[in-house]
């Protein structure tokens, strides 16, 4: 049986996390951090890397974001809960003052300008699996992870701008409606999304609220994402 770990990622994982990240993306799509964008995040302790038989084989970067707190994350999820549908992102983002895409969110992925380890929140950044690890549930374990561990420090409300990768696999150029109707679709026999993008989130405890337009430069989500609150 393999033996799998999850830690801390420390400096010295900088080249593993690279291998990882290089790996997951290998198409180079917009949310891509490169050597000094992970130099930052390990800086603040902000990644926690995974180990398959102690082979790298798959990372996951977080932050307490400075432009949300907890009292607005349960806000936003009173309001979906008193919705029969999901929230519509132009009204909501204004509304709560969310950033308009991940970049925004994120500093443009170096989490300097937005991390604040004071805030009562988190943020989940981003995950990477090594293919030639995939179909192991390593993205599941790397999401349980984190969030058992922002528990631990008292942050009960979590944020995130998941994707849809396998909306283009059915719309070259979808609507928001399309992509709405595409993150609703269940896999059959189960109450969660079709896109695994969605599940991921969704079998973690996540609540899909928001599709989110121009996200990020994701060809295999047509740029389109939603927004996933945690309650845990």
């Amino acid at each position: 049986m393999k033996t799998i770990e999850i830690k801390n990622a420390i400096p010295k994982d900088l080249e593993s996390i690279l291998k990882i990240e290089k790996a997951a993306w290998p198409e180079g799509d917009g949310m891509v951090a490169d050597e000094e964008k992970f130099i930052t995040r390990l800086s603040n302790s902000l990644i926690k890397i995974a180990l398959i038989d102690n082979e790298p084989a798959g990372a996951i970067t977080f932050q307490q974001p400075n432009w949300t707190s907890s009292e607005i994350i349960q806000d936003i999820h009173k309001e979906f809960q008193q919705s029969s549908k999901l929230l519509n992102w132009h009204e909501v983002s204004e509304k709560y003052n969310l950033p308009k895409d991940w970049y925004k969110a994120t500093d443009d992925g170096y989490l300097n300008g937005t991390h604040n380890p004071k805030n009562d929140c988190g943020f989940l950044v981003g995950v990477g699996v090594d293919p030639k690890f995939q179909g192991q549930g390593l993205v599941n374990k790397l999401i349980s992870y984190t969030l058992k561990d922002l528990k631990s420090q008292g942050i009960n409300h979590i944020i995130g701008y998941g994707r849809l990768p396998q909306l283009s696999q059915h719309h070259v150029t979808p609507s928001i409606s399309e992509a709405e109707q595409h993150l609703l679709t269940q896999k059959p026999g189960t109450n969660f999304s079709n896109d695994y993008g969605a599940r991921f989130h969704q079998f973690n405890g996540a609540v899909s609220v928001s599709v989110i337009p121009n996200v990020m430069d994701d060809p295999e989500s047509c740029d389109y994402g939603f927004l996933a609150l945690y309650k845990i």
